[in-house]
């Protein structure tokens, strides 16, 4: 986690996803709030659970043509 600390980074999982090892990361900046709701869900038939986000976005805005 060191590398992401010196640029800033942020690991949002912060529970197991394959046994008790963490191998599925969602990353972002330090800074922004993009990723919200985070859940994992072991329901598929898999030795994985999968890893479920929302993210917060703007609709861009319209540019008017010249």
């Amino acid at each position: 986690m060191d590398l992401l600390d010196c640029h800033d980074l942020k690991q949002h999982v912060d529970a197991p996803t394959r046994k008790t090892h963490i191998i599925d990361w969602i990353v972002t900046h330090e800074s922004t709030d993009l990723v919200y709701d985070i859940l994992l869900n072991d329901y598929l038939r898999s030795d994985h659970s999968a890893v479920l986000f929302s993210l917060k976005m703007a609709k861009p805005s319209k540019q008017k043509s010249a």
